[in-house]
Parts: structure tokens; sequence; C-alpha cells
């Protein structure tokens, strides 16, 4: 009966896409809750994410068929490129759908006073995929290089420690989904995640 009871709370705080109610379920926070459970969370408030046309060439024009050719051709392994804007598109849809982290937040560098919340998905490469809550609209898909902007892909429980330690200084306030990690990736993450969450500083939305 204990176990029901928790599922039907469960239940009634995604559809109320309480994030924040849910991390203190149980005096808990995310870097507690079972694995399972976090993926049982899989994005209940949004469509189907999806590029505008002339945003889609606009950014693929800017990155694999520009400055970020070589790295894309890197990712894909591609040679010698770039890469096809339908493989770019695939791409970025490929990360939403297969996220080790999700979070929704305000971008900091922003001047709008009244600025759109982003959901931002990023895979186990450090691709990056981001779309507007409200029109799911993709924005953007770009590899995070976390080397002073110098590619190289990194894996492992050191590319995510590396994200969340230089993505902290670039949201505000972020609601955030952990996916499809071990216990033990969460658990050395633990701090790094309550950093993450904890980011205030600079322009909010």
């Amino acid at each position: 009966m204990a176990g029901s009871a928790l599922i039907q709370r469960m239940i009634i705080m995604v559809r109320k896409d309480r994030l924040d109610s849910l991390m203190r379920l149980s005096r808990a926070s995310v870097t507690q809750l079972p694995i399972n459970f976090l993926t049982f969370l899989r994005d209940h408030t949004m469509s189907a994410p999806y590029w505008n046309r002339d945003n889609l060439i606009s950014h693929y024009q800017k990155h694999p068929a520009g400055e970020d050719k070589e790295c894309w051709c890197d990712l894909k392994q591609e040679f010698p490129g770039p890469i096809s804007q339908d493989g770019y598109e695939q791409s970025s849809l490929d990360v939403i759908n297969r996220p080790w982290l999700i979070f929704q937040a305000g971008r900091k560098d922003t001047n709008h006073d009244n600025c759109e919340q982003v959901k931002y998905f990023v895979d186990d490469r450090l691709c990056l995929t981001a779309v507007n809550i409200k029109s799911s609209r993709i924005k953007t898909c770009f590899h995070v290089h976390i080397n002073q902007g110098h590619h190289k892909i990194l894996s492992g429980d050191f590319a995510k420690l590396a994200f969340l330690n230089k993505w902290k200084h670039k949201v505000s306030n972020p609601q955030i989904l952990i996916k499809n990690c071990s216990q033990s990736s969460i658990k050395l993450m633990r701090t790094y995640i309550q950093e993450f969450k904890a980011t205030k500083r600079g322009v909010g939305c």
C-alpha cells in the first residue's frame, strides 16, 4: 500500500508540473531519487519539439556548415564534411530523445524584460538542444566546448561534471532533471548539482 500511495503522489505532481515540489518529496533531493523514478518524468509539459525552417538553416550555417564544421564531422564521424542539414536536424532531435540532463531556465545574458523560458537537453557527448517551452520550437543545437572554446569530445562522469560547472554561470534558477545516470554518477555529481540548482547570479528570467 505504501508503494501505491507513493506512485499516486508522483503522478499528481507530474501532472501539475511541479518539479520543485518533487525535489522535496519525502525530504529527498534529486540526487537521492531512484533513476527509474526520474525517467518516469519524461516531458509531460511540451509538445513535440520542431525547427522553424529559417532558424534551422541559420543555425546549420553557423555550426556544422560554419565555425564548428570539424566539430560536427567528428561527432557524426562524417568526413570531410560538412554534415548535411538533415543530419544536423536529426542530431538535435536525438539529443532530446536521449539526454542525461534536462533543465528549464532563463539565460543570464539576456537583456529582455520578459524573456522566454527555455528547456535544455544535454546528451552524453555534451551536445545541447534548446527548446522554447511555450511554442516547442527548437532555438538551437550545438556542441558545448569546455576548454575555452576548443572542440574536444568528452564523455563519462568527467564530461557531466565539467558541463554543470561551466553552465552554472549561464543560467538562472534552473529546474533540473537527471536521466539515464547510475546512482554512483549522481552521487559523484551531488555537489555540482546543488551548485547548479542554486545559481542566481547575473540577469535572470
